[in-house]
């Protein structure tokens, strides 16, 4: 207990240097809402200020519930990325009296802080964890912007045998949650449609060394590779793929549309694939009002995540000022019933806590830019 005291003291140390919120209007109820993630990424830091914004403009409205004026603020914590953190960042934040979470970032640890919320009956709805297993874990306090994992998998993996044509596939994870899962439902859904996969691999979701797997796809004469790992991963293994020169196509997972992918890569992005939950944003009508938003809060969009996380506070509020209530089971219990129209699209969940209909766009990577191509999903 003494460990865990110091821990939560210094997470409430860590929270004053990072950005706790500031105090509300004299006479307005300040209303904090969580977020958590690994701050020092340069993409989960523009989603923590993109939820920031919706709280901001959310406050424009001079909100109240139970007729007493609130302030929406965003407490922030640093999960690190690391599951057993994810735990103890869930805990301070709710003994620091948030009244819902966005968050977390990454599947493993929205999977390990899940508990401690169903727990304290706390909302949390994550912004990227697209692991399917997040919800099946059937807590009804969570709940997930976007699609999971098991259903862009089956999506992917019909379109690379029927469409895409690709006869020799390989297939490579990161040992992750997220890796393995999306990886597993792409594999079984090329199969169903008679497809043909190679190999499967695994890497470290640590390693940049990927000599190895590609020495496979080589002697294999893989002619589509499917990567399932992180932004941070991908970039160099375009690169490597280069190097070497393996000449199979690259269809990345969800998370590489993203200029970090783009810097990392350099020339050898082109032709890479990836698909992203969500729709284009740069066909949303409601997309070019946000990004104008964005630009004059200092926002840079670092791809779909950041819209999600905007999408998810918007969310997280409304559900909120439909229960009238600060109280954790009738805010739970809003977002189940929550019919919310936000940019990335209509907004409710199914009894799981997944998106009901949700959109995923395969994008490819032409003279250095990503450009959508194909939408499934959707009504």
């Amino acid at each position: 207990m003494k460990s865990l005291r110091c821990l939560l003291l210094s997470f409430s140390i860590l929270a004053v240097c990072i950005g706790a919120p500031g105090h509300a209007q004299e006479g307005v109820h300040e209303v904090k809402i969580g977020f958590a993630g690994p701050l020092s990424e340069v993409r989960v830091r523009a989603a923590l200020d993109a939820a920031r914004l919706a709280a901001e403009q959310a406050n424009t409205h001079a909100p109240q519930i139970g007729g007493r004026k609130v302030s929406f603020q965003i407490l922030s914590q640093d999960d690190k990325g690391d599951a057993r953190t994810a735990p103890l960042v869930a805990q301070y934040l709710i003994h620091s009296g948030v009244v819902g979470v966005i968050g977390h970032w990454t599947s493993t640890c929205s999977i390990a802080a899940a508990p401690v919320y169903h727990q304290a009956g706390m909302t949390h709805v994550s912004p990227a964890s697209t692991s399917h297993k997040l919800t099946q874990l059937g807590f009804q306090t969570t709940f997930r912007i976007m699609g999971h994992d098991d259903a862009g998998g089956a999506f992917l993996g019909a379109y690379v045998v029927n469409e895409l044509k690709a006869r020799r596939i390989m297939v490579i994870d990161d040992g992750s949650q997220f890796g393995i899962g999306l990886a597993d439902q792409f594999s079984a859904t090329v199969t169903a449609n008679k497809g043909n996969i190679v190999n499967r691999s695994s890497v470290s979701s640590k390693t940049s060394d990927f000599n190895s797997v590609l020495r496979i796809a080589k002697d294999s004469n893989a002619d589509l590779i499917f990567l399932s790992v992180r932004v941070n991963q991908s970039g160099e293994f375009a690169r490597s793929m280069k190097r070497l020169g393996v000449s199979a196509t690259l269809l990345a997972s969800g998370g590489t549309v993203s200029p970090t992918f783009l810097a990392m890569a350099g020339d050898a992005a082109d032709g890479t694939m990836a698909m992203e939950p969500g729709p284009a944003l740069e066909q949303l009508p409601a997309w070019k009002k946000l990004q104008k938003e964005f630009a004059a809060a200092g926002i840079t969009e670092d791809g779909p995540f950041t819209v999600f996380a905007y999408d998810a506070t918007s969310a997280l509020i409304a559900a909120i000022l439909q229960a009238n209530s600060l109280e954790p089971d009738a805010i739970t219990a809003a977002m189940r019933k929550l019919q919310y129209k936000g940019v990335t699209g209509n907004i409710a969940f199914d009894a799981e806590g997944n998106l009901r209909q949700p959109v995923y766009t395969l994008y490819r990577v032409q003279k250095g830019a990503w450009v959508p191509f194909k939408t499934f999903g959707g009504k």
